[in-house]
């Protein structure tokens, strides 16, 4: 029976609605539409049904009738921003870029507050090679969101010819605690910009909790499981880019791991059972904190990529890592981090506890190299439920 099969017509629009809003924070977003459809029946000409119906498309990647719902929402209310911001994602999405960019700058003229309208808008300018548009507009969303912090020079377009100017931004700005999120070559310029995020994903290395079943599953296995640091750069990446069908722009990891070819800052995560490469990812060490970029795990052995994590997770201890930051919150692989003792913190909280853990970055990162057979520390094993 579907949940949505619960909802009676004594059940109040409010209450569908937090339904609604539940399921698809649950990812069940076939069900989180119909409870939407239902909400929308009782009020027709409430504009945020539409809306969130087509968040649950967009979410399901049926992009044209996300697209439709926001256009039905903004012809009931014309001067709706959130509508026409949504469809600028959606229209980014499908690479409608000037569509996008037409909708964006609509809810920034109605006075929209969240900077990732201005962040969207110029990663659809760079995308049309407008990258001076595009910078005022990563600089404007920098501004908004991190308005407490003083960055500076961590957004550029500078010619491809200064080896050392680009690789002083990029490290800045990693040094900084963010993303990178372009390196392009547009004219003989390259483009750097970093990504910004609403909430990070961190574990707090003490903090980390792990359940009977993998446990278990971990002291049974444990003679089978080989980790491997820092060597395996290439393999990783191009299983990466195989599991994701090339969706994810991951060329920029590779101009990454060349500046830091002499150093150990990149590190290669590989997961061996038996022999057999099962999981990975690639992830740069600063200082005391360790952030995950992009990985994977063979979808035959459902258990790698938590295994993955938690060994990782092991030798960052032994390093005196303090954070594993796991990246941006997602609706999709939340819960499961959550499960290992992750917390979800606003990127702003994150920032600012990443430079007071490692005030000057720059010139405490230590030079490591790895490749580690397991010696899984008792104490996490041992921790109870």
């Amino acid at each position: 029976m579907k949940i949505t099969d619960n909802l009676s017509v004594n059940t109040s629009f409010d209450e569908i609605f937090t339904k609604a809003l539940n399921l698809r924070i649950q990812r069940n977003y076939h069900e989180a539409r119909e409870a939407w459809k239902i909400a929308l029946k009782m009020h027709p000409s409430n504009p945020d049904s539409l809306i969130n119906l087509g968040n649950v498309e967009d979410d399901l990647m049926n992009y044209d009738s996300a697209l439709d719902f926001y256009s039905k929402a903004i012809m009931l209310s014309p001067n709706y921003a959130i509508a026409y911001n949504n469809r600028g994602y959606t229209h980014r999405k499908k690479g409608n870029f000037l569509l996008a960019i037409s909708d964006l700058s609509k809810a920034i003229s109605l006075n929209y507050p969240d900077p990732f309208c201005y962040y969207m808008r110029g990663s659809c300018y760079g995308k049309l090679g407008k990258h001076d548009k595009a910078l005022s507009d990563y600089n404007k969303a920098i501004t908004l969101k991190y308005h407490e912090f003083n960055f500076n020079k961590i957004s550029a377009i500078v010619s491809k010819n200064k080896i050392k100017k680009i690789d002083k931004i990029i490290k800045k700005l990693l040094y900084t605690g963010f993303y990178l999120n372009s390196y392009e070559h547009i004219n003989e310029k390259v483009f750097i910009s970093p990504r910004i995020f609403d909430d990070r994903i961190i574990l707090w290395l003490n903090n980390l909790h792990i359940g009977k079943t993998m446990r278990k599953h971990l002291r049974q296995h444990e003679s089978r499981y080989e980790l491997k640091l820092t060597s395996d750069f290439g393999t990783i990446l191009d299983r990466c880019r195989y599991y994701y069908n090339d969706l994810l722009d991951l060329d920029y990891l590779t101009r990454l791991h060349f500046i830091f070819s002499n150093s150990p800052y990149t590190v290669a995560v590989s997961l061996y059972k038996d022999g057999r490469l099962v999981a990975g990812e690639i992830g740069f060490l600063i200082g005391k904190v360790y952030s995950s970029y992009t990985g994977y795990h063979e979808h035959t052995e459902s258990s790698s990529g938590t295994a993955q994590i938690i060994l990782l997770a092991n030798e960052l201890v032994k390093m005196g890592v303090l954070i594993y930051d796991m990246g941006p919150s997602t609706l999709r692989f939340d819960n499961y981090k959550l499960n290992l003792g992750c917390i979800k913190i606003q990127e702003n909280e994150y920032i600012r506890l990443f430079n007071f853990i490692n005030p000057s970055s720059e010139s405490i990162i230590k030079k490591r190299k790895q490749t580690a057979k397991i010696s899984i520390n008792p104490y996490i094993l041992g921790q109870n439920n």
